[in-house]
């Protein structure tokens, strides 16, 4: 027997030499990711609530990223908005940090509009400006389709440009 078998097989079942102290509970990556079940799959998804004290009830933006690409993509947008809007974003079914749907699943546009909206309650937000990229953007169309009322503006549509208008608040700095 070598010497490093021989250390392994008396270490195995060694215990440590200083007991460890009983401490508060560790909680697991998976506790305390957030995650919201939508059609029996777990989406992933995240808020950044740092909207400055005086910009009282931010307006959220939900986020939405294309096929081959996940909730990271807009990094960079939360340096910029981040001081005055409520941020969510979540990784679409099937990829990031979300789950991955059994071969043979049955995508259609409606199921992924129907995540958006999973996110929009789990998240509070009872309203939002949509940001979609590539299929994400299409998404968005079918999201504003199944509740006009719930979406604030989905693109630089006119309906878009009249309502930054009116607002104090323009969408973007």
């Amino acid at each position: 027997m070598d010497w490093v078998s021989k250390r392994i097989r008396l270490t195995a079942g060694a215990r440590p030499r200083y007991p460890r102290k009983a401490g508060p509970k560790v909680r697991s990556r998976e506790e305390t990711v957030p995650f919201v079940v939508s059609n029996g799959h777990r989406l992933h998804y995240e808020v950044l609530d740092t909207a400055a004290p005086w910009h009282v009830d931010p307006v959220t933006i939900l986020f939405h990223h294309g096929i081959g690409a996940e909730s990271g993509i807009w990094a960079d947008w939360v340096h910029a908005l981040a001081g005055r809007y409520r941020l969510v974003r979540f990784d679409m079914r099937g990829f990031g940090r979300s789950e991955v749907p059994e071969v043979g699943f049955s995508w259609s546009i409606d199921l992924l509009a129907r995540d958006v909206l999973a996110v929009a309650d789990a998240t509070q937000a009872q309203h939002f400006h949509f940001v979609g990229e590539s299929i994400g953007g299409t998404i968005g169309l079918d999201t504003n389709l199944f509740s006009l009322l719930l979406i604030r503006c989905s693109g630089k549509s006119t309906r878009c440009r009249q309502q930054e208008a009116s607002n104090d608040r323009p969408l973007v700095p």
